[in-house]
């Protein structure tokens, strides 16, 4: 895989990611990559269900609301109402909502977030601090891009002290539960793909591209839907960007032989979303 090969590696050694992931994660949503989108719950707000599987370029493993709608055909149909009508689905009804809406109030949470793991091997880590990985799929939401991330750390704290017994002093450690919290703000990171490096994927990335739109992501004068194969794979192509729906946050991880736990949430300017699940990660020396 040359080239490519070696980039998709670095990108799964750093990252817990998924191509289909990426690109579905891209700014609306009225696809995911799981059946269950909401994936916290809110307090207040119902979790929104994706019923029928497919969607986007995606046969399997991209999911969609049901209703029959503008965007669907009756090519394949999942159910009576998983088909062709001049109507919205649910959920495209939230896009339509969230694009008229001049109040600019964001129609539910961004809740469609995961713990993607800290960077390294085996969830085990080095030194006095850690990166964990925040997946979001609404952090680049056109509409309600993510506003900033609550991130908690905790991990039971060991300290020397002197105990007495019978009137004599001894070494003992006493153990405290410790949390710590951070906020930060989303930052925009991209992967890019040399085209020229894509080998015998340069078929394939071209019929994606150019049937999603992508292709207008492309720098320069060069049109990617014009091209033959055999031009997308010269030297002299542009790289395609492809924005990451990933967050690096730095944590404290200061003691040894520990294990941490963290876990996220987002706001984004008009509701706060529930907690993800707590994740681990362990410090060795």
């Amino acid at each position: 895989m040359g080239s490519l090969g070696d980039a998709l590696l670095n990108l799964i050694g750093t990252y817990n990611i998924k191509l289909s992931e990426v690109l579905a994660a891209n700014g609306n949503d009225n696809i995911d990559v799981t059946k269950y989108p909401s994936r916290v719950a809110t307090p207040n707000y119902t979790q929104n269900n994706y019923e029928y599987e497919g969607g986007m370029f995606f046969g399997r493993g991209t999911w969609h609301d049901r209703g029959n709608n503008i965007m669907n055909s009756d090519h394949i149909k999942r159910g009576a109402d998983d088909g062709f009508d001049y109507a919205h689905s649910g959920s495209q009804m939230e896009v339509v909502k969230n694009a008229l809406d001049q109040t600019k109030t964001a129609a539910r949470p961004n809740d469609r977030i995961r713990n993607a793991g800290p960077m390294g091997i085996f969830d085990l880590t080095f030194g006095s601090g850690a990166k964990v990985i925040l997946f979001d799929a609404d952090k680049h939401h056109v509409f309600h891009p993510t506003a900033s991330y609550d991130v908690q750390v905790t991990w039971t704290d060991r300290s020397w002290a002197v105990c007495w017994k019978w009137g004599v002093p001894y070494p003992c450690v006493e153990l405290k539960q410790k949390t710590v919290q951070k906020n930060v703000r989303p930052n925009k990171r991209y992967i890019d793909l040399e085209t020229s490096k894509l080998g015998w994927l340069a078929g394939l990335l071209q019929n994606v591209m150019c049937s999603t739109g992508i292709a207008s992501m492309v720098s320069g004068d060069a049109n990617l839907c014009e091209m033959s194969v055999d031009e997308m794979t010269s030297n002299l192509l542009p790289s395609i960007k492809f924005l990451m729906p990933y967050q690096e946050v730095n944590v404290p991880a200061d003691q040894m032989i520990t294990s941490y736990y963290w876990r996220f949430r987002t706001h984004n300017a008009s509701f706060t979303s529930g907690w993800t699940g707590w994740s681990e990660f362990h410090r060795a020396l």
